[in-house]
């Protein structure tokens, strides 16, 4: 076998491993809390940081964001959809990234799952 025909076959046996491992790894379904998939229990709560900045200027206001939770109830992915302050956004979606949820199945099998979550700052009067 010459050299080129050897890379061709490597090339070729690599691409056949990720393939199959692109099937053993496959995402979990991913849905959506309405209808019969209801928002599953926070386990882990933690409070975001509230920015001295923010603070100081006494900004505040409601930070909307879309989570995804994975099948293990951690959140997976975090993204504002509406936002504040880029300082109380950040804190926000810092905290959320560390809550935990009781995992959500779906006919036994685990599943993961979008949501919205929002959390509030309120300024000192």
């Amino acid at each position: 076998m010459t050299s080129g025909s050897a890379r061709l076959v490597a090339v070729g046996v690599a691409a056949l491993v990720f393939c199959s491992l692109g099937v053993l790894t496959a995402q979990a379904p991913r849905l959506s809390v309405g209808g019969d998939i209801k928002r599953p229990a926070k386990i882990r709560h933690v409070s975001p940081v509230y920015p001295k900045e923010a603070l100081d200027k006494k900004i505040g206001g409601t930070v909307l964001l879309e989570i995804v939770i994975a099948t293990d109830g951690t959140v997976l992915e975090v993204k504002v959809t509406q936002g504040v302050h880029r300082l109380l956004d950040v804190a926000a979606a810092k905290a959320v990234s560390q809550w935990i949820y009781v995992p959500t199945k779906v006919n036994g099998q685990p599943v993961e799952l979008v949501m919205t979550v929002d959390v509030t700052f309120t300024p000192p009067a």
